[in-house]
C-alpha cells in the first residue's frame, strides 16, 4: 500500500468542490446528490426545502419555503 494522498480544504473550498461536482453531473444524478445538501441547507437556514424542477427553465433546484407571507415589518416609519 502506498502513502495516502490528503489535502486540507476550507469550508469555502469544500462548498466550491461540491458545486463543481453537481454542475458536472446529469440532472438525474443531481437529484440524488441533493438529498444530503437539502438536509444541511434546511437545518442551517431554518427553512423547509425540497428538490424540484423550475417550472419555466426545467432546471433541478432546491425549492425553498421562505415564509415571507408571514413577515410583517414592525419598524416605525417615524424613525
Amino acid at each position: 500500500m502506498g502513502t495516502k494522498h490528503l489535502k486540507f480544504v476550507s469550508i469555502t473550498e469544500a462548498i466550491t468542490e461540491i458545486k463543481n461536482t453537481l454542475l458536472m453531473q446529469s440532472e438525474l444524478n443531481k437529484r440524488e446528490e441533493l438529498g444530503p445538501l437539502l438536509m444541511v441547507y434546511s437545518e442551517i437556514e431554518w427553512v423547509q426545502a425540497s428538490v424540484a424542477r423550475h417550472p419555466k427553465t426545467g432546471v433541478t433546484r432546491l425549492l425553498v419555503e421562505t415564509e415571507m407571507e408571514k413577515f410583517k415589518c414592525v419598524q416605525s416609519r417615524n424613525n
